[in-house]
């Protein structure tokens, strides 16, 4: 049994990281964890000079900062992907690569109308991977 993680070094991610920690541990379950590196592309369209820094570059720094600080509350190290691009498109492609059985991912809460105008990375795995999804609300 293999679960994926979906994390973007927030709270909700922190949230998901840990029940996902916990249900590999219960279930003897192999476990990966995925970071996305993600740059908008309007940030792109600033990027006239070569002398900028890269941007994919710097997410990527910031996600595994975030992870380096979260992974200390986890039982086991997973094993641990970057990619870069769309975060539900990369998660839901690695999910098939890996032949995961379930994605565990964090989720801001957001319903409604917020959902539909915003986009969601949890809605749009949900709806797109192929295999159950467990979707983590982080207690407030």
């Amino acid at each position: 049994m293999l679960l994926l993680t979906a994390y973007d070094g927030s709270d909700h991610g922190n949230a998901a990281l840990v029940r996902a920690d916990e249900l590999a541990k219960c279930l003897g379950a192999e476990h990966h964890v995925i970071l996305v590196a993600h740059v908008q592309s309007y940030q792109w369209t600033a990027m006239s000079n070569p002398y900028q820094i890269d941007l994919y570059a710097l997410e990527e720094e910031h996600l595994s900062e975030a992870y380096e600080k979260a992974k200390s509350t986890m039982s086991k190290e997973p094993t641990v992907v970057m990619r870069r691009g769309e975060p539900a498109r990369e998660i839901i492609a690695y999910a098939e690569e890996v032949g995961a059985d379930f994605i565990v991912i964090g989720t801001r809460g957001r319903g409604g109308v917020k959902s539909l105008l915003l986009g969601s990375t949890s809605h749009s795995v949900i709806h797109g991977a192929p295999c159950d999804v467990i979707v983590v609300r982080h207690p407030h």
